[in-house]
């Protein structure tokens, strides 16, 4: 049985199999009623790009996706003018491989409990034209209100949900580097990197 939120595309291996495994972080579809795209046509779409059993989790844009080369910088690039031309909208994607995707599992704050419901913990990932040092040196957390912390390609931020109204990070969206960011919970960022490792390990030799 699949587990809930997980899509397979359905379609059988190809003969020359993936090399390395990456996580491919759409930004801003199927959020608020606004780009909506189904599930079952973006991983047509990754498989027309040539990436093996693109694999969903939920339907805010998270993909893990096997890729029959190592990851570049043209990795993104190419991943964004092939959903735009799919689908006809500015596609914005951030691309980690699992080396890059366990060092930022690594990283996440010691005391972050997933299962503090009283917490919201984010992981804010950022393309490669912005460095956490950036968005670190542009944002000034409130102190007893908010926990910032430069990351390798990410900003971890946590806040009680019961002030996040009063956090400077809540107001994202008018920063001028916003639309070099993506915002994932720690819940789901753990997932996707469980995935990455789960394909790794039925990877046939």
């Amino acid at each position: 049985m699949r587990a809930r939120g997980i899509q397979g595309a359905g379609r059988a291996p190809a003969s020359i199999r993936a090399v390395d495994t990456w996580v491919v972080l759409l930004r801003g579809i199927n959020v608020g009623g606004k780009r909506l795209i189904a599930m079952r046509n973006l991983q047509d779409a990754f498989h027309d790009m040539g990436y093996d059993d693109p694999v969903t989790y939920i339907q805010s844009g998270n993909f893990v996706v096997g890729s029959r080369r190592g990851k570049t910088a043209r990795a993104a690039p190419s991943i964004e003018r092939g959903l735009s031309d799919a689908f006809g909208y500015e596609a914005r994607v951030v691309v980690r491989d699992v080396a890059e995707m366990g060092a930022i599992v690594r990283g996440v704050p010691r005391d972050w409990d997933a299962a503090d419901r009283s917490m919201r913990h984010n992981v804010i990932f950022l393309t490669d034209a912005l460095s956490p040092k950036a968005i670190g040196d542009s944002v000034t957390p409130k102190r007893g209100i908010e926990s910032m912390k430069a990351g390798p390609h990410v900003i971890y931020w946590s806040a009680p949900l019961r002030t996040i109204a009063r956090t400077t990070m809540v107001r994202l969206s008018s920063h001028p580097s916003y639309s070099e960011t993506t915002v994932r919970g720690l819940r789901t960022t753990l997932k996707l990197y469980e995935l990455m490792e789960r394909r790794l390990d039925d990877r046939v030799p």
